[in-house]
């Protein structure tokens, strides 16, 4: 999950609870978006990727996100239609944390 300053200081100040990640491992972060009943996705297009092409990854298992902030890399249209499939929101990407796109997720 990136960490830029203005992702914790948003969150800090609205109550939010951040779940940083030293390791990315899909089948974990699954088990954590479940448990922990996670509402907005931080991360790269590959991790992205990763969490639809793991074995246990079920639509219904990521009910409870509402948005999702794909950053750090390119993102394919393809790749991008695959998560609005689960994920019924706009989704902010680009080479860097798009600010603007924050505001619309």
């Amino acid at each position: 999950m990136g960490k830029p300053k203005g992702l914790v200081i948003g969150a800090v100040s609205v109550g939010a609870t951040l779940m940083p990640e030293e390791e990315s491992h899909a089948r974990e972060r699954l088990r954590l978006v479940e448990a922990e009943c996670v509402t907005v996705l931080h991360g790269v297009p590959t991790m992205f990727h990763l969490l639809m092409r793991e074995t246990t990854f079920n639509p219904s298992r990521v009910r409870t996100v509402r948005g999702a902030i794909i950053a750090g890399g390119s993102l394919s249209e393809a790749l991008a239609d695959r998560v609005r499939e689960w994920c019924d929101v706009e989704i902010a990407h680009g080479l860097t944390e798009p600010v603007a796109g924050l505001t619309s997720c």
